[in-house]
């Protein structure tokens, strides 16, 4: 799927990560989220602790203030470990476990990459 140039449509919510309509695996037939036009940026699904409890929020970047720079279908750790948060940009894609597949990608890549430095370095 290609990376769209105009506006998104993105999913927002927040929730407990265990527990409510915004929690993985989404149910868009049983709950169904609201989205909302992002203009310009990404949408995000962002899973973070609050006050100790761990939630999931689900929003189109432009509505936040982050110091990041955004990419398409990238996920990273928080510096500071507070969460992790994924972003891509189609149309609702921050609707699941959407870049759980990139992450799975770059974790092969970097396990075969450091097998091969191995076998070089003997």
């Amino acid at each position: 799927a290609s990376l769209i140039t105009g506006p998104i449509e993105c999913y927002t919510c927040i929730g407990d990560a265990n527990n409510s309509s915004c929690a993985d695996p989404v149910n868009i037939r049983r709950f169904p989220l609201e989205s909302r036009e992002c203009i310009h940026g990404v949408c995000l699904k962002w899973t973070h602790y609050i006050n100790g409890k761990l939630y999931i929020e689900r929003t189109c970047s432009a509505l936040l203030e982050m110091n990041i720079m955004l990419v398409h279908d990238v996920c990273r750790t928080e510096s500071f470990g507070n969460g992790y948060l994924c972003m891509c940009g189609r149309h609702l894609c921050n609707g699941g476990n959407s870049n759980h597949k990139s992450l799975v990608n770059l974790l092969t890549f970097t396990s075969i990459l450091i097998m091969c430095l191995y076998r070089w370095m003997r």
